[in-house]
């Protein structure tokens, strides 16, 4: 798991957030299963939506992302969904993570994606 995309805290250089070192990663370790936390927080969405879909072992990770704006963020969340997997950021979230999994659930996704970003997902990445 790689942090990809803006902070706030000080100091932090956002060239080492760019997801476009990935790139050379994910070919030259094809078996290595490549999370990208945040998936892109800022300007890197596209770029992280992309990667993730390009390469077979490189996934998303939502922490720290309002539920309710992620298909603004993705607004074809749905056609990469067996590669988008849940993280909550708590305790830095302004609300509970089981907020969070509700407000998932209710987004206009298909079962399959929300399955998939809830829990299937991580499982097929931990345990394969």
């Amino acid at each position: 798991m790689i942090h990809i995309g803006s902070s706030m805290f000080r100091g932090t250089r956002l060239r080492y957030c760019d997801p476009i070192y990935l790139d050379d990663v994910a070919i030259d370790f094809p078996d290595l299963k490549i999370i990208m936390a945040h998936s892109g927080r800022g300007f890197w969405y596209e770029q992280c939506f992309f990667l993730s879909r390009f390469h077979k072992n490189v996934y998303m990770e939502l922490s720290g992302l309002p539920p309710k704006n992620l298909l603004n963020y993705f607004p074809e969340l749905d056609k990469n969904g067996e590669k988008v997997i849940f993280g909550s950021d708590w305790p830095a979230i302004p609300c509970s993570v089981s907020d969070n999994v509700e407000k998932i659930k209710s987004l206009p996704l298909s079962d399959k994606t929300i399955e998939g970003i809830l829990y299937k997902n991580a499982e097929k990445v931990l345990f394969g």
